[in-house]
């Protein structure tokens, strides 16, 4: 995601069209304006600011490295001694952790 003045640009890995907010105008972002032609311009240069630097193959692949070391740290507390009163627990049907 890239926000330059009222715009806002969220660009998914994987995906090809970015979505494209005006969120002075429309600050729940219900109008994606990224297929709007009077907009291309504003389109493509926060795409460009935010492909900058950016390798999503290797984000992807990071990821789910940390993931894999999450999982092996719960498997790690499930099996030993601990007292984790203090952590915070993520509420029911939270997205912080997703099953895997």
């Amino acid at each position: 995601m890239v926000r330059q003045g009222a715009w806002k640009l969220n660009f998914y890995h994987g995906y090809d069209a970015p979505q494209l907010f005006n969120v002075a105008e429309d600050p729940e972002e219900f109008e994606d304006r990224a297929g709007d032609p009077g907009c291309a311009e504003v389109r493509e240069r926060l795409l460009a600011r935010v492909r900058a630097g950016w390798d999503g193959d290797w984000i992807e692949a990071e990821l789910k490295r940390r993931s894999e070391g999450r999982a092996l740290v719960r498997r790690w507390a499930g099996r030993v001694a601990h007292d984790l009163s203090d952590f915070w627990q993520a509420p029911s049907g939270c997205n912080v952790f997703p099953e895997e």
